[in-house]
């Protein structure tokens, strides 16, 4: 079934221009995760940063890191 898959996922990721590995790869995050997700990860953060309230916020940064995870 690997096989038969393989050509069939090469073509979607050519197709669609899918990046696979990112430019840097410092990182956990860099690692595990295609660069469009890396991108809304980032984007996610960057918005609860902006969040006043330190409880709020860190109760956030520890959803936002368990449904990451998942």
């Amino acid at each position: 079934m690997e096989r038969e898959f393989l050509h069939i996922y090469n073509k979607l990721v050519d197709k669609y221009g899918i990046k696979l590995n990112q430019n840097i790869n410092d990182s956990f995050l860099d690692i595990w995760f295609l660069q469009p997700v890396r991108d809304e990860i980032d984007f996610v953060f960057e918005q609860a940063k902006q969040i006043k309230d330190i409880k709020v916020k860190k109760v956030i940064a520890i959803i936002l890191s368990r449904t990451i995870r998942l």
